[in-house]
């Protein structure tokens, strides 16, 4: 061994782990081939493309090894109860945001799933299940209709939920740690979500994201005035503010007037009417999770914008740009790369420790 080369960092090895770092960086962020190209311009260093692929996916590989672990090791991690789902205790305990959802990422004809494709679940996709994880303390408002996260943890995997609640799990094990929280775990009506939050966070304040009802009362409220109209926005406005006021029973009464209204279009009588009895029977089974004004008054969010910006952020703007197909094994190292690089905390910096140690 050549003691020069050594002290380098370049030892039985052709390139620096800071150059591996900086093709990861880019490569975590780009296309491989621009990637490559912005590296040359910025460094003068020139690799192919495929080295930028094979360092990008191998660094990612060990972001997935190093959240395996974690979340073999947080199976024996047990919290005391933080109370029952209706102890709002939340002036007493630290309150732990939890959102979950799915993202559907594009996949090569080999690694596509073996399932009818509905309109859903497209069958060229796989669903990249991810969580944004953070403290009710590290929320700022920032003006009366804007709130900010200061520090976020994010847990994504292209896989089946059990593997993803060990790894939720550890994600919440290595924000909270072992002290006494409440979970809130807020989310759309998905039913493996409902099931996946039942079970690992039993004492939870569970909350239906309100903007996927309300997504629902304004497709109702364009069939019955017409889109965009005032009348319309009034409307959706008036089961708004039915629904923060955990007025459930109005906004049911109304959509069930609708129901056998006359629609803004003649031909959607049939539609209109169908919407609605979906409505209804969208929001009857999830009332539990809609106390939206008790919600609001211990100052809990009840939207779930965060996760949605997390999944353009942390999935989209890599994995789904135009024309990108993925191979399975190439997509699951990217998604738990990038929710390593774009979580707050020491990860990124333990990865490398880890790749340097390695090498």
């Amino acid at each position: 061994m050549i003691p020069f080369d050594e002290a380098l960092g370049v030892a039985n090895r052709t390139r620096t782990v800071e150059v591996d770092k900086a093709i990861v960086l880019l490569g975590s962020e780009l296309p491989f081939m621009p990637a490559r190209a912005v590296l040359e311009k910025l460094t003068g260093l020139c690799v192919s493309d495929k080295t930028v692929q094979e360092v990008t996916e191998a660094a990612g590989r060990e972001a997935m090894a190093m959240l395996g672990e974690a979340a073999e090791a947080a199976k024996t991690v047990k919290l005391e109860p933080a109370g029952g789902v209706l102890d709002w205790r939340q002036d007493e305990l630290p309150v732990a945001y939890v959102e979950p959802d799915g993202s559907m990422v594009p996949m090569r004809p080999e690694d596509r799933p073996e399932q009818k494709p509905t309109e859903d679940h497209p069958g060229t996709h796989r669903e990249a299940k991810m969580a944004v994880i953070f403290r009710g303390s590290d929320v700022v408002n920032i003006s009366p209709k804007r709130r900010e996260v200061l520090r976020k943890r994010y847990v994504a995997t292209i896989g089946g939920v059990d593997e993803f609640r060990d790894k939720l799990w550890a994600g919440v094990v290595d924000l909270v740690g072992t002290t006494r929280f409440q979970a809130v775990v807020l989310r759309d009506g998905a039913d493996w979500i409902t099931n996946l939050a039942a079970d690992l966070f039993p004492d939870a304040i569970r909350i239906l994201d309100i903007f996927h009802p309300l997504e629902r009362i304004h497709e109702i409220a364009r069939l019955l005035h017409g889109p965009n109209s005032i009348p319309g926005k009034a409307w959706a406005k008036e089961q708004k503010e039915r629904l923060k006021a955990s007025k459930i029973d109005e906004v049911l009464a109304e959509l069930a007037i609708a129901s056998k209204a006359e629609p803004h279009k003649k031909g959607d009588r049939q539609t209109l009417r169908e919407k609605c009895e979906e409505t209804i029977a969208y929001i009857g089974k999830r009332r539990a999770f809609m106390d939206y004004a008790t919600y609001l008054a211990k100052g809990l969010m009840i939207g779930s914008g965060i996760i949605e910006s997390s999944h353009k952020r942390v999935i989209a703007q890599r994995l789904k740009q135009a024309g990108m197909h993925w191979s399975l094994e190439g997509a699951n190292a990217m998604v738990h790369l990038r929710a390593l690089r774009l979580s707050d905390g020491p990860g990124w910096d333990r990865l490398w420790e880890r790749l340097a140690a390695a090498s």
